[in-house]
């Protein structure tokens, strides 16, 4: 082993083989070949339908063609594969049928959830359908034990329901495979009898425990489960025990010279201070610690060197466990309790750090605050004032970096303590605090990042917390005075959490909150493009605007200031959030007709349509691609907008959209459409005639996955219809071109287009249950009796499609529901039904007129 680099190939740009260069990706290996799997650049994520691999024989690149779910997956229809992503986990598990490996999470524009499978003999991904993580998440990490248990570590979570994003300690477990029998009978004993692990070897040979699982059971084996040889476990065992006698030793000589004169004890306190926690693991150093602190002859100093080994030793669970009792509690709030008093701040400050490591994860210590009254004297140190010396200043520098710490440890029990807290209106107090500092120059930086933790865990401990209006408005100050980013950082969160509130809203947008972001945002774009950190800084603080604009009011104050021009400019933005947040800006300001219809006059319209021209198909950033699609379905509903926007090239910028699968990207294009479709009978004709098109919609309305998606389809297809019946309704002679229907026949000839219109008959929606019975209607209305070889023999098709039996279900469950206009189209189909001797033996085979005078509605009438 030289541990020398080797540059082993350098991949060429210039060589179609060779891989592009891309960052947050991850590897795979099967003996012979790296796989690179994901990853990308700032602009995009790569794909994980084809992946790279390197030969290490050969020193060569190829592509490997991976093979789609053939669960998910529809044959000659739909494929499905993993979306492409970035930041995700990945972990390699050896199993009975090959090598395989686990994919989770990630990020691509948008955040995911979802758990995929590759089988490196096969190459055929799996989407384990029934498991996700708890939330989206992307920057974790993970790791897989022999035995297939997959944990997975931190990252930056996703909520979908305001689309915010913030990190996470959380681990998670879940196993990739089903575990041995063996693996789960251990993993029961270390659950149900979790004290075995403290037993001796023979203690649990005694017990009956097999031999292999002997060691198992023991810390040592846990704490160094791979050491391979029996030499190493010796060298282990013996480091230990030097470790054992070295702190055996310290813990004499601190009992030893406490006997004979306190101050000798500080040096001793010292050294156990700097050592690392663990060695004091398994040592109880409670009793003599305790004794120190609580002797009334000991000086100031003494105490805060023991409060100082106290905080240092207590960051480990079992050292907590035994500093948790009042006999160490009591004396350290005490000593809390004089915070007012210069001289005794250094005490002070010990204390706080050790009844704060005390309380970290642990409701025993914060109830026995409770019971000493110590919640209040916790609060009260947010009253606390600077001295004026320099001297007595350093070491309140120090005091107010641990205050709020104590505090917010204690508050981190969750919402009875939270509750506790602001009972003893420790709001008021974080408000002044906060609203002293902003008005400082230059900031207490130091202050304010300690404070504003706290705030953030009363935000998530009580239910609907609301800051007064000073604050929000210091904490826009703080926003735009602050040049560090964990305190921007802390702002944003706080100030996202408050905006999920349309009243507050409205407040941020008049305090200038939105224009203060643009302006930062104008001033520190260009250094996001190598940290990641800054580029999610930026994300969040993007979000803020776009969330601030979702309310009602608060949009409509803002469309008044400079702040949609500035949103306008953003258009031109090379950046892919700045622009992303210009467009989803303009999609919030296009919700009244009258917006729209400025927008549109203006030159935001080309703007929009070249952007999306430029981003339309399936590599494309899809976060950018549903921006474009929301905001341009907003712009075309106005009715004066559509022609403008249609012939603008709007539809032929759409269409190539149907190559991408991105449900969420499929939803609003869906949707766009039937908005563009709305009253256009001459489009809405043109499209029936596009197969490609109807194609699509048959496939989508038939997704099980995704509702929405399956929704938007039947309605797109029902609203073609309609409009382009309404062509020859409307002006039969303007429609002579066109009185033969072709386009319609087109339609019907698709195969699946018929079932799909019956289909959408069992929606729960009273909409689609509507559209669906006026589509059919007007099916009948043009092909019901034409059965020439130019046309289709649409009764057969009504017949396959069950139509009978679909309305018998539609009015055996919806008939209590349904309206007088429902029921009168429904009266229609029947009526139409009828002309066929054909469709009448299928109606009468599931009693479809009695039924129909079943519906309440009709009973009612008849009735009166």
């Amino acid at each position: 082993m030289t541990y020398e680099w080797e540059l082993v190939y350098h991949c060429d740009e210039n060589n179609e083989d060779d891989p592009p260069g891309r960052y947050r990706h991850e590897l795979a290996y099967d003996g012979e070949r790296i796989y690179i799997l994901g990853g990308g650049t700032s602009l995009v994520a790569f794909t994980l339908t084809k992946i790279p691999a390197f030969n290490l024989k050969t020193n060569t690149w190829s592509m490997v063609q991976t093979k789609p779910d053939p669960i998910h997956s529809v044959p000659d229809q739909r494929e499905i594969y993993p979306a492409a992503r970035k930041c995700h986990a990945c972990v390699q598990i050896d199993t009975t049928e090959g090598p395989e490996v686990v994919i989770i999470g990630g990020y691509d524009s948008t955040y995911y959830s979802d758990i995929w499978k590759l089988n490196l003999r096969t190459f055929e991904w799996r989407l384990f359908a029934r498991m996700n993580t708890l939330r989206p998440i992307f920057f974790h990490d993970a790791t897989a034990t022999r035995s297939g248990c997959v944990y997975i570590y931190g990252g930056i979570t996703c909520n979908t329901q305001s689309n915010s994003i913030r990190r996470t300690s959380s681990l998670f477990k879940m196993w990739m495979t089903i575990p041995k029998l063996s693996e789960m009978c251990v993993e029961a004993l270390k659950f149900y009898a979790p004290h075995l692990k403290k037993s001796s070897p023979e203690e649990l040979r005694n017990l009956g425990v097999p031999p292999p699982f002997v060691d198992r059971l023991t810390e040592l084996r846990n704490t160094n489960e791979n050491i391979p040889h029996e030499c190493n476990k010796q060298k282990l065992i013996f480091a230990m025990a030097t470790k054992d006698n070295i702190v055996e030793d310290l813990v004499k000589e601190l009992k030893s010279v406490t006997l004979e004169n306190g101050d000798s004890a500080i040096p001793i306190l010292a050294k156990i201070s700097a050592a690392d926690p663990k060695t004091y693991e398994d040592v109880d150093l409670s009793e003599v610690l305790i004794s120190l602190l609580a002797s009334g002859s000991n000086s100031d100093e003494i105490r805060t060197q023991v409060a100082k080994c106290i905080a240092d030793v207590a960051k480990t669970p079992n050292q907590r466990k035994r500093f948790t009792t009042k006999t160490t509690i009591e004396p350290l709030l005490k000593f809390i309790s004089e915070a007012n008093k210069v001289e005794k701040m250094n005490l002070v400050t010990q204390a706080c750090r050790a009844l704060g490591n005390i309380c970290y994860l642990n409701d025993d210590a914060r109830d026995i605050v409770v019971e000493l009254k110590g919640d209040a004297t916790l609060v009260n140190l947010l009253e606390v004032v600077a001295p004026t010396g320099d001297a007595e200043n350093a070491a309140f520098q120090q005091f107010i970096k641990v205050r709020c710490g104590v505090l917010s440890n204690f508050l981190l029990g969750g919402e009875d303590y939270a509750k506790k807290a602001m009972d003893l209106a420790v709001m008021d107090k974080l408000e002044i605090t906060v609203e002293t500092a902003s008005r400082q120059t230059p900031l207490p930086e130091d202050l304010l990042l300690s404070t504003l933790p706290a705030l953030s865990i009363l935000t998530e401990n009580v239910s609907d917390l609301n800051f007064s209006t000073s604050l929000n408005r210091s904490l826009v100050h703080v926003l735009a005075a602050s040049t560090n980013p964990d305190l921007a950082e802390m702002c944003l969160e706080l100030l996202h959490y408050q905006a999920e509130n349309d009243d507050v809203k409205l407040l941020l947008a008049k305090d200038g909150l939105c224009e203060t972001i643009y302006s930062l945002l104008e001033k520190y774009k260009n250094y996001v493009s190598n940290s990641s950190d800054a580029r999610a800084l930026m994300k969040y603080a993007c979000d803020l605007i776009v969330l601030i604009l979702a309310g009602d009011d608060s949009m409509n104050y803002l469309y008044a200031t400079p702040l949609l021009a500035n949103m306008e400019a953003w258009l031109d933005e090379s950046d892919i959030d700045l622009l992303t947040t210009g467009v989803l800006a303009l999609g919030n300001f296009a919700r009244t007709d009258s917006h729209c219809i400025e927008i549109v006059k203006s030159n935001v319209m080309p703007k929009l349509l070249t952007i999306l021209r430029k981003n339309n198909t399936p590599t494309d950033d899809m976060r950018l691609q549903h921006a474009l699609l929301s905001t341009l379905r907003n712009l075309v509903i106005p009715k004066v907008n559509k022609m403008a926007v249609i012939e603008a090239g709007l539809v032929t910028i759409l269409l190539p959209m149907l190559e991408i699968h991105q449900p969420l990207v499929v939803f609003k294009l869906l949707g766009t459409l039937r908005m563009t479709v709305d009253g256009q009978e001459k489009l809405a004709h043109e499209l029936l005639a596009d197969e490609k098109l109807i194609r699509q919609l048959v496939v989508w309305s038939s997704s099980t996955d995704y509702a929405g998606i399956s929704g938007e389809s039947l309605r797109l297809m029902a609203w073609l219809i309609k409009h382009a019946y309404g062509i020859h309704r409307r002006d039969p002679e303007a429609s002579a071109g066109v009185s033969d229907h072709t386009n319609l026949r087109k339609f019907v000839q698709i195969p699946g287009t018929v079932d799909s219109m019956v289909e959408m008959l069992k929606s729960q929606h009273l909409v689609m249950q509507n559209e669906s019975l006026i589509a059919l209607s007007i099916l009948l209305i043009v092909f019901s009796g034409k059965n020439d070889a130019d046309t289709v023999n649409l009764e057969e098709l009504l017949v396959t499609a069950k139509v009978g039996e679909k309305l018998a279900q539609l009015i055996t469950t919806r008939a209590d529901t349904m309206t007088k206009e429902i029921v009168e189209n429904l009266q229609s189909l029947v009526c139409l039904l009828r002309k066929s001797d054909t469709l009448v033996t299928h109606m009468m085979e599931h009693n479809i007129d009695e039924l129909v005078k079943s519906i309440p509605i009709l009973v009612e009438y008849c009735t009166l």
